[in-house]
């Protein structure tokens, strides 16, 4: 089964109702296993707790995905810090990657898209991602 690390933009846009609702969907349906961290976890809870997007996403929603991330998600511990990515505060995505042996990164990233391929794994933007599941399966 592919190992997924999906990046907090991910996750918001399936909160704004966006085409990344797919990819919840389909982890929801076992359908690839996320690779997660505590800095990523805290993340999406740092993210969802800034103003524009609390006006936007309703508690409950914002408190569901991240219970099921919690609970259904494989965190991680990574122990090797990354360097490579420009945009330091990406180096985490990078990290939990390399650590969970993850197979691909889902974002809309440039900082990390650029990157693609990195150490084997796949960075690709979330409507590659489907499609990735299904030649994947």
């Amino acid at each position: 089964m592919v190992i997924a690390v999906i990046d907090t933009n991910i996750f918001i846009n399936s909160l704004l109702k966006g085409s990344c609702r797919l990819i919840i969907q389909a982890f929801i349906a076992k359908r690839f296993r996320l690779a997660t961290s505590k800095s990523l976890i805290n993340e999406i809870v740092e993210v969802c707790a800034k103003r524009k997007f609390r006006e936007r996403i309703n508690k409950e929603d914002r408190e569901t995905l991240i219970a099921i991330i919690k609970e259904a998600g494989e965190i991680v511990n990574p122990k090797i810090k990354i360097t490579d990515c420009r945009d330091k505060d990406d180096n985490k995505v990078l990290e939990c990657a390399i650590a969970s042996k993850a197979q691909v990164i889902v974002t809309r990233d440039t900082d990390l898209l650029v990157l693609n391929p990195y150490k084997n794994v796949s960075i690709i933007p979330p409507e590659k991602f489907i499609p990735f599941l299904k030649n994947n399966e």
